[in-house]
């Protein structure tokens, strides 16, 4: 019997769908870059319920004649492909087919274009997922993408005269309403929002000269005007506070250029969500720079720090392969090494012109005395001494041995202790943060955030102020704070705002400890602990392990290091060739 068969064109269109066209975002992604190819200089996004209902993208580029309009849907279908050369030396972003026939797969599309030497612009309409009821224009039923007699000639949608400027606007509806399994997976509206904001932030970054604007239910997020330098458009999308640390970078090799900008070391956040690489002006991810570029930091860096920044790979367009991934977002270098040895380069000749050096101390630079201080005179650090309980044994007073059911037990004096004062400073601090009065400020500080952290801070608003941040919201992406809890006195605000917009954004919510916070009470915690080398009674050695044992997060001190191994008897027997 047969069971192998082969896909009718309509379902294979949608299943390739599902590669390019994943969310609303990256629809906008795909039309953008059509966008860009087509010499756009002014592109303007609107979009309903984060895209779900509808978008439309309109730009100013060159258009498209009423034949081009009838072919350009089809799957395959460029104007920027040749032959197979081409696809070596690929300059462009893609080619219309790949991303229009992949929305009408899964949605209502309309395309409308004109060009500069005509006098109108002509409309097409297509795709299976108008809703049955639904009245569209023209009057004739559109036809299904998948065009199942087009290899017998059949003609597909005809494109009608239709008044408009110059360029191209295309609508997309009803998202995913022929697939509706796949809309389950998307998030909710404000997190698809978010999602459209950050593609247009990579984009409006990558193309300061370009306009961009986002709207969305009729409320405008981004107007950014044409004809920005690099510096100029990064402070508009990211803000004020960020832009202040830049560092423009710039070094070549003969395998390519690097230029943009690195940030200095107070910039870093514990997230990757200011790394913005480009290679050949497209936005991509790549692990390897990041690392490479952080190494270059060496210690001005905390180890779970990462570094902002705003990098362009200039490369020979032969040397880089952007097929490697459906959306594009990843990409393959042809000299891996000798690139990253170009990031590696230019970013130590960057730090060493500014005079980013690493220097010792003995107490963390941007540790908060403030906050030190004022734990410190609340919290009575737990001590070891003085209650009775069984025997331990402490080994060449570093370690401590206990035997358990099923092994033994070797514990870090020292980080065991540390961690268990850890955990006593953190359950403090959350504590006064939410029961301390509001410190207003000397001078309230006006500040500005990326597009995507305002909407961010505008939902989490209430939120703040219940914890003592007077804030307010002073139109498009700047805020005033007027007072903050007292506790983060000496702080800089600003910093400590933006890292607990990262963690909102994660959803951890506002209880979660932003990375100076943990190291001022990693510092304490450190220093209150009994130290290697501290003899102990055998009753404290007890109530040391007891308490360990108890306290969260128990198998690391604050720094990674384990405070205990356990070896169990099966290992001793094999150890003894018991086994």
């Amino acid at each position: 019997m047969k069971t192998i068969h082969i896909l009718p064109p309509e379902l294979v269109a949608k299943i390739a769908a599902g590669e390019v066209v994943e969310r609303p975002a990256s629809v906008i992604k795909e039309l953008i870059e059509n966008a860009l190819d087509a010499g756009a200089m002014h592109i303007d996004v609107e979009v309903e319920e984060a895209g779900t209902k509808k978008i439309i993208v309109r730009d100013d580029g060159k258009g498209m004649s009423k034949e081009d309009l009838e072919i350009c849907y089809r799957p395959h279908s460029t104007s920027k492909i040749l032959n197979a050369e081409d696809l070596v030396t690929i300059r462009s972003f893609g080619f219309r087919g790949e991303a229009l026939s992949s929305i009408a797969a899964v949605s209502h599309l309309a395309i409308k274009s004109r060009q500069s030497n005509s006098e109108f612009g002509h409309i097409i309409e297509l795709g299976s997922a108008t809703p049955k009821g639904t009245v569209r224009w023209p009057a004739e039923p559109t036809r299904d993408l998948s065009l199942r007699n087009e290899a017998r000639g059949s003609e597909g949608p005809q494109a009608h005269p239709i008044g408009m400027q110059v360029g191209t606007e295309i609508t997309v509806e009803f998202f995913f309403h022929s697939t509706p399994a796949r809309k389950k997976f998307l998030k909710d509206v404000k997190t698809e929002l978010r999602l459209i904001t950050e593609v247009m932030t990579q984009f409006a970054i990558a193309f300061p000269a370009v306009g961009f604007t986002l709207t969305h239910n009729d409320k405008q997020i981004l107007n950014l005007s044409a004809g920005q330098n690099l510096h100029g458009r990064i402070r508009s999308v990211l803000g004020e506070h960020l832009s202040s640390y830049l560092i423009p970078i710039e070094h070549e090799s003969r395998y390519g250029e690097i230029s943009g900008f690195i940030t200095k070391p107070q910039a870093a956040h514990e997230s990757k969500q200011y790394q913005y690489l480009f290679v050949n002006n497209r936005a991509v991810t790549d692990n390897h720079v990041g690392r490479t570029l952080k190494e270059s930091y060496g210690s001005l860096l905390e180890p779970r720090a990462q570094p902002p920044f705003v990098l362009f790979l200039t490369l020979p367009y032969e040397s880089v392969d952007v097929n490697i991934h459906p959306r594009k977002e990843e990409v393959a270098f042809a000299y891996p090494k000798e690139i990253f040895a170009l990031v590696k380069e230019g970013s130590l000749e960057t730090l060493s012109k500014h005079n980013l050096m690493y220097t010792h101390s003995s107490r963390p630079k941007d540790m908060d005395y403030h906050t030190a201080d004022f734990l410190k005179s609340i919290v009575t650090p737990w001590n070891v001494k003085n209650i009775a309980l069984g025997e331990i044994l402490q080994i060449h007073n570093i370690y401590l041995l206990a035997g358990t059911d099923d092994g033994l037990l070797l514990i870090d004096q020292h980080a065991a202790h540390e961690r268990i004062l850890f955990e006593q400073f953190k359950e403090a601090y959350e504590k006064t943060r939410y029961l301390q009065k509001s410190l207003e400020l000397t001078e309230p500080k006006m500040f500005e955030l990326s597009a995507s952290d305002a909407q961010v801070l505008q939902e989490h608003l209430e939120t703040l102020r219940k914890i003592g941040f007077d804030l307010e919201h002073f139109g498009k992406y700047s805020f005033k704070l007027a007072a903050v809890p007292e506790i983060f006195k000496t702080r800089d605000h600003i910093k400590l705002i933006t890292e607990v917009l990262h963690d909102l954004k994660l959803g951890k919510g506002v209880k979660h400890l932003d990375r100076e916070t943990e190291k001022t009470l990693s510092y304490l915690a450190c220093r209150s602990a009994i130290k290697a080398g501290d003899a102990l009674e055998p009753e404290e050695q007890k109530k040391l392990v007891d308490k360990l044992l108890l306290s969260p997060s128990s198998y690391t001190c604050p720094h990674g290091r384990p405070t205990h191994i356990e070896i169990s008897l099966k290992e001793l027997d094999k150890m003894f060739k018991r086994r």
